[in-house]
């Protein structure tokens, strides 16, 4: 996990993390269900997919006008605590690798302008954390596509029960 001393040239003005069940769920004991209302599907990048009318796409956080994400300040996150798993990573990438079950290695990005500045722990475990939800998710997300009448509230709704 990356300990972020806000540097205002933050990940937080461009990123738009893929969200997951988890991390629904944490924003949700932060927010309540104002968290559906800073929630979107983003069609344009690859990850879990749900499928549906107008609400197709990749589960992830709305933007500012200014694109940058919903809950920054612009200095650092309004939910730090309760912020994605993608977000605890960054600036770290985590990469799973089949061979005698998953491990990780991490890649730091040159993005962070500031590494110097925070500080890193527990990335392997984090990194570990994300994958688990993530395959959780995915399986939330092949499920709900599978239906034959789906329904988006009831999609979200479910993400935090």
């Amino acid at each position: 996990m990356w300990d972020c001393k806000g540097c205002k040239n933050s990940c937080c003005k461009h990123k738009k993390p893929a969200l997951n069940k988890a991390d629904v769920v944490r924003l949700y004991k932060k927010l309540g269900k104002d968290v559906f209302k800073h929630l979107i599907f983003r069609p344009d990048i690859q990850g879990r997919v749900v499928k549906g009318s107008e609400n197709e796409g990749v589960l992830t956080l709305k933007s500012k006008e200014d694109g940058s994400c919903v809950f920054y300040d612009g200095e650092l996150c309004t939910v730090y605590k309760y912020r994605p798993t993608s977000c605890k990573l960054y600036p770290y990438n985590p990469i799973f690798t089949q061979h005698d079950g998953y491990y990780t290695m991490c890649e730091t990005t040159s993005e962070c302008k500031e590494l110097d500045k925070g500080h890193s722990f527990n990335h392997k475990n984090t990194a570990l954390q994300w994958r688990r939800e993530r395959l959780e998710y995915d399986k939330i997300v092949f499920d709900y596509n599978n239906k034959e009448n789906r329904d988006f509230r009831e999609f979200l709704v479910g993400l935090i029960k």
